[in-house]
């Protein structure tokens, strides 16, 4: 959040990924399992590696202004939350966790994402903690692909895909970011 916050206002997605470390670790699903869906090759779900840190993004479609936040720990189970976007005021520490809340003790997450339980307040929100899962093997879109899309985007038609997308690369080439193999796989 003090990374968020320090950004200019409204903050983009795009925005959010300018701001990140490079070069990026990315990984890429064109799978539409997820509440966050990717929207076809052409706009898959995109997961951005930083540390035990991974955000999600999708350049278009019905997730394109969500961005999802992971905790990865080593046993597997990883502390879920996530924002909407475009960031217009300073965001409270315990928004990616209220965001994400279903029932008071339940979240969104745990449609998915199997043993969830509390695993530590912020603010006035309690951070749930589940199974982490890793997209298939075959529904995985390579960094080529990716490339092609940011050089061919046409920014008239599509401006904040296009900028997402070539954000990626603004940078340098991202390197490709597996998965732990022992995390269960989603389809």
């Amino acid at each position: 959040m003090a990374l968020i916050n320090s950004l200019p206002r409204p903050t983009s997605v795009a925005c959010l990924v300018e701001s990140l470390d490079c070069p990026l670790r990315v990984s890429a699903t064109e799978s539409d399992f997820s509440a966050q869906p990717a929207h076809g090759r052409r706009s898959p779900r995109i997961f951005l590696f930083s540390g035990p840190l991974i955000l999600s993004v999708v350049p278009d479609g019905p997730g394109a202004e969500v961005v999802e936040f992971s905790q990865l720990d080593a046993s597997g189970r990883s502390i879920k939350g996530e924002l909407a976007f475009p960031i217009e005021a300073e965001v409270p520490p315990e928004a990616p966790y209220t965001k994400v809340m279903f029932q008071p003790d339940l979240t969104v997450c745990a449609f998915c994402h199997a043993d969830e339980k509390p695993a530590y307040r912020v603010g006035n929100a309690w951070a749930y903690s589940s199974q982490a899962l890793r997209p298939v093997d075959s529904s995985l879109v390579p960094i080529e692909e990716l490339r092609k899309e940011a050089s061919t985007c046409d920014a008239s038609v599509e401006p904040e895909r296009c900028r997402l997308l070539q954000e990626l690369f603004e940078h340098g080439m991202p390197r490709a970011h597996a998965f732990p193999s022992s995390l269960p796989t989603f389809p």
